[in-house]
């Protein structure tokens, strides 16, 4: 597990039973925010903000408190549900987009069975909806991804139109001579479509930081951020503008009365420092900002030594 992985958080919460158990899982997962015990508030926050979402409590509870919150298949977080005793960690939706890893991983943590029952696992293939994630952008129309899969499954190809096939993908050729179709960016109507993010950038930094650049870059290649997508980096420091020109893209200067009036219910919470200040955050506001007001925060602020990086998109066109 990595930064990629998971990049807007995992969102792990619990009934006062499973407390010890949620604690243990918050503390093994990298990049995993405790958010306390159940409240409608919290599995709210969870659902809108975080890449997975761990529940610890029974099964039927969280089957009832989830249905609540179902949208269509690939919208919406990975969850895994684990018993108070940590003795199964169990996907229950949107298992392809991440749920059954994070079972097993949280399995793996716990010493305990993660139960995997999707077919594609079975088989040893690569979840289509990985592409998604490796392409920095959302499957269109979203009701096509189910009847996809169904064909692929019973050996159909399926062809990428405007990408290359990345490693893994057996079942995915380059070209358009297939039934299936994958596109990526031009849509074309009855066929499954990657439409990319715009991507933004935003950084915040100690006074004391020198030279961003390099760092910054080495963590925008862990998070595989394609570089020729990047429309805009900001930050609150002018250093900051190194990366911009390194990315070979705008820099946009934010003023800290401009981070202090902005408010989104997924940004991270303050540290003691950015709290004195009257600042929830600095990167991932600055992204934000950016994106617009159909922005989505995709990497929640990453913590170097001496600066934060946040990546925020908005689809395009």
């Amino acid at each position: 597990m990595n930064l990629f992985d998971w990049p807007r958080g995992i969102a792990v919460i619990s009934t006062s039973e499973g407390r010890e158990v949620a604690e243990k899982i918050a503390r093994a997962l990298p990049n995993a925010y405790l958010l306390g015990g159940y409240s409608r508030d919290a599995l709210d926050e969870a659902f809108a903000c975080y890449s997975g979402i761990v529940l610890v409590m029974s099964l039927g509870g969280a089957v009832r408190l989830v249905c609540e919150r179902m949208s269509e298949k690939g919208e919406g977080p990975a969850v895994v549900v684990v018993d108070p005793l940590g003795k199964f960690a169990i996907p229950l939706i949107n298992s392809h987009w991440g749920a059954n890893e994070l079972a097993q991983t949280v399995s793996e943590k716990l010493g305990s069975i993660a139960v995997i029952t999707t077919v594609a696992e079975r088989k040893g293939m690569r979840p289509l909806e990985d592409l998604a994630k490796l392409l920095y952008g959302e499957f269109q129309p979203k009701e096509l991804i189910a009847k996809y899969y169904s064909r692929i499954l019973r050996g159909e190809k399926a062809c990428a139109v405007g990408f290359d096939v990345p490693e893994g993908f057996d079942y995915l050729e380059k070209g358009e001579g297939c039934e299936l179709r994958i596109y990526y960016g031009n849509c074309e109507e009855g066929y499954l479509c990657v439409k990319p993010y715009r991507l933004y950038i935003g950084i915040g930094a100690k006074r004391e930081a020198r030279s961003l650049r390099d760092g910054v870059l080495r963590v925008l290649d862990e998070l595989r951020v394609p570089r020729e997508r990047v429309k805009a980096v900001g930050s609150v420091r002018k250093e900051a503008e190194e990366v911009a020109k390194a990315l070979g893209t705008e820099f946009r200067l934010f003023s800290f009365d401009e981070i202090r009036q902005f408010d989104h219910e997924c940004l991270s919470p303050a540290s003691e420092t950015l709290s004195s200040l009257g600042l929830q955050g600095v990167a991932e506001a600055v992204a934000l900002l950016m994106a617009g007001p159909r922005g989505k925060l995709l990497v929640r602020k990453v913590r170097e030594k001496e600066f934060t990086v946040a990546v925020a998109g908005a689809v395009e066109g």
